[in-house]
């Protein structure tokens, strides 16, 4: 038999409130086309977009490991342009 404090650490509930009619009405409507209850497609898109923004701050966290490293100076005049051309290109598909 499982304990109640491991079963609690095991999974936990949110309540979602305020939600636009619009906004549900599409979050149905796209649960119901990919063949998932609404909570269990609301939790697919909450992992995936988790994930996307973990990976995004590794990358950067590298990112500024590298500069730290190989560019202790800051290595250009404007680093926040040189991370603009990155998120561009990232965000472009190159």
């Amino acid at each position: 038999m499982i304990s109640k404090r491991y079963q609690s650490d095991l999974m936990k509930d949110i309540a979602l409130r305020g939600v636009p009619g619009d906004l549900h009405a599409w979050l149905k409507a796209d649960a119901e086309r990919q063949g998932r209850s609404l909570n269990g497609h609301i939790l697919q898109l909450l992992q995936e977009s988790v994930q996307s923004k973990r990976y995004i701050q590794e990358r950067q966290a590298r990112l500024d490991a590298f500069r730290a490293k190989y560019l202790p100076d800051g290595g250009y005049d404007n680093m926040e342009e040189v991370t603009d051309w990155i998120r561009h290109d990232r965000d472009h598909g190159h």
